[in-house]
């Protein structure tokens, strides 16, 4: 079989290059083709992602401005002394649901006609960085959220006594995650306004400790027949161990073994946590070495 001869050779290098050119031709413009409806297919989804991707940043963005704006004005509490609270409430629409009539104890006192046993003893029961963070403990919020979503059900809440006051009163007494947002929301906005001091003093004179009974001299005169500013520092641990749950931690009863045991841990927390100048002495009552005591700025 003889080989192709040169002519023969050019002619299908020929044949072949024609064809093959041919064929390139139509590749190159289906290519073409094919390459324009992919690049308007993309562009297209391009468009539809900044859209949608525009359009939640719009939303979030709406939403985070939707809620500072729904903000309330903290700012006034600076002046004002808020009593009817959502916890006042609660208890009169309770009451009267009943058949009974509400009686509410609640009588503001300053900061400083607060004894610093109770102060302390609130700090350490409630709050004990109180002090330390920005209205939020984001730690024991962190813990807080795990351990409901291990357990399946809004159990704890791990809220700061900013927290609290936010939510007793601006929000309500019930639990669910957007009013926990809206808590920590408020509870900012009241750390940037307010002092230390002030939402300190706010707490203590709004805080359920009893049936009808809220605040920190109505507390006192409730159960101790005395001033707050005059508590020990047992009848302010007493006080203190019955938060949160003063219906179930009665001060006025006699406390059961947890209790006593809650009660010593707390007088020897109390003990390193007076502030300067204030000991405890034997028969527990304060002994100011220093003169008038202090405002409770570096209870913590």
């Amino acid at each position: 079989m003889e080989c192709p001869s040169s002519t023969g050779a050019s002619n299908y290098s020929k044949l072949g290059t024609g064809n093959i050119s041919g064929k390139q031709g139509g590749w190159q413009e289906g290519w073409q083709v094919r390459s324009s409806e992919k690049t308007a297919i993309l562009d297209a989804m391009a468009g539809r992602t900044f859209f949608w991707v525009g359009t939640v940043l719009l939303a979030s963005a709406l939403g985070v401005l939707g809620y500072w704006a729904w903000l309330p004005d903290v700012s006034e509490l600076g002046g004002r002394n808020p009593m009817a609270t959502q916890y006042v409430k609660l208890f009169v629409r309770r009451t009267l649901r009943k058949g009974e009539r509400p009686a509410v104890a609640m009588k503001w006192v300053p900061l400083e006609r607060i004894s610093p046993y109770l102060r302390a003893s609130v700090l350490i029961a409630e709050d004990d960085r109180f002090y330390q963070h920005k209205g939020v403990d984001w730690h024991a919020l962190e813990e807080a959220m795990d351990y409901n979503l291990r357990n399946r059900r809004w159990a704890r809440g791990a809220s700061t006594i900013t927290q609290q006051v936010a939510r007793n009163i601006f929000l309500s007494p019930s639990r669910s995650l957007g009013r926990k947002v809206r808590e920590v929301l408020i509870a900012r906005h009241m750390e940037r306004c307010l002092g230390k001091d002030r939402i300190l003093e706010i707490y203590l004179n709004i805080v359920e400790w009893g049936k009808g009974v809220f605040g920190a001299e109505a507390a006192s005169q409730a159960y101790f027949h005395k001033a707050a500013a005059d508590l020990t520092a047992e009848e302010a641990v007493s006080l203190a161990a019955a938060l949160p749950s003063p219906y179930e931690r009665n001060p006025a009863l006699p406390p059961d073994e947890r209790m006593n045991r809650l009660r010593q841990v707390y007088l020897e927390r109390l003990e390193k946590a007076l502030p300067r100048g204030i000991k405890l002495d034997s028969s527990a009552q304060i002994e100011d070495n220093t003169g008038p005591a202090p405002d409770g700025a570096d209870d913590d």
